[in-house]
């Protein structure tokens, strides 16, 4: 049975529910975006009464207020696949999937180009330059709950995976809008797609060195199936 990627849900969990019950996939990854307006277990119900383990990575969308961050954070962290590589067991075989969620920032860390240099390397540096009246729970404030930092993709070098889930896009989006560090990531993790949500473009494409990329509009059904990646 395939794994089921969703574009940027925006409170919209018709289409993947419909799939869900359709294809019966044994994992869904969420790429961002969801807007929660309730907790995640409560508005992916559905899914999860089909037997799906569900999976996700946040988007910039997903920490506009701290009730819609606890939405999804605090309600069900073990779903979260951004920063970790899991394999993912289908009747058809296993893929292994690594996540990272959040986007780049100009103000922190904006790798459009090889060699761009952070303001704050590491979600640590970054509390140790600022007071703690702007913290959520004692850590990043809200405004950077969904930012990349550098440390983040260097973290998960070491990692292997079959595909990238990431919420940012890689270069290969149009209008030079995605990043290099996602082609770098994809390669480092050895990966043979990189597939991401954010701009709401379906298309295929190709990191600098060659790596697959599907990109996915919102509310859009991908399925993987184990056997479909050379």
């Amino acid at each position: 049975m395939p794994i089921l990627f969703y574009g940027d849900t925006h409170r919209n969990w018709k289409p993947l529910v419909e799939a869900v019950l359709e294809h019966r996939p044994e994992h869904v990854v969420l790429l961002g975006d969801l807007e929660l307006d309730a907790p995640i277990r409560e508005k992916a119900a559905p899914v999860l009464a089909a037997g799906a383990r569900l999976w996700w990575v946040h988007g910039n969308h997903d920490t506009h207020s701290e009730e819609m961050w606890s939405f999804l954070f605090e309600d069900f962290p073990d779903g979260s696949l951004s920063g970790r590589a899991v394999r993912m067991e289908c009747r058809g075989g296993a893929l292994t999937v690594a996540g990272l969620g959040g986007n780049f920032k100009e103000r922190a860390w904006y790798p459009k180009a090889d060699g761009a240099t952070a303001r704050w390397n590491s979600p640590e540096v970054f509390l140790a330059q600022h007071g703690r009246g702007q913290r959520l729970r004692g850590g990043l404030p809200l405004c950077h709950r969904d930012t990349i930092f550098p440390s983040y993709c260097a973290a998960m070098a070491g990692l292997r995976a079959d595909v990238l889930a990431t919420h940012e896009a890689p270069t290969s989006v149009s209008g030079g809008k995605g990043f290099c560090a996602l082609d770098d990531l994809a390669h480092a993790l050895g990966a043979r797609l990189a597939i991401h949500g954010h701009h709401h473009d379906t298309y295929d494409g190709v990191t600098r060195d060659g790596i697959p990329v599907r990109g996915l509009n919102g509310n859009e059904v991908f399925l993987l199936e184990p056997g479909e990646l050379g």
